[in-house]
């Protein structure tokens, strides 16, 4: 089992992040929860490394709902970008699910 770092969550979720961007989609992620979630991520990181593995935990208990949520959407936002890729979407003003549907023929 590979595993997995807060660093390579942040690098996913950055990349999936820009790949939407490249879909002109930028004002939805510019609005979206995810750059929250990465302000909470980079919060973490870097608190392990000016403080090592406690002071990383006393931050994620400081407001664990939002450090449990940030890492979960951002390992699953990440983890999709494999799939998007494979789908060769393109920009289509606004019209994302006709994309989508166009890989079913």
């Amino acid at each position: 089992m590979e595993r997995v770092t807060w660093d390579s969550v942040l690098l996913g979720l950055d990349e999936t992040l820009s790949f939407s961007r490249a879909l002109e989609l930028g004002k939805h992620v510019d609005s979206s929860r995810f750059l929250q979630h990465r302000t909470v991520l980079l919060r973490l990181m870097g608190a392990l490394a000016s403080g090592g593995p406690e002071m990383a935990r006393a931050v994620f208990a400081g407001d664990p709902m939002a450090s449990f949520l940030a890492l979960t959407e951002a390992v699953e936002l990440g983890g999709i970008l494999p799939f998007l890729k494979a789908c060769k979407l393109r920009p289509f003003a606004g019209n994302y699910w006709r994309c989508f549907k166009d890989q079913r023929r």
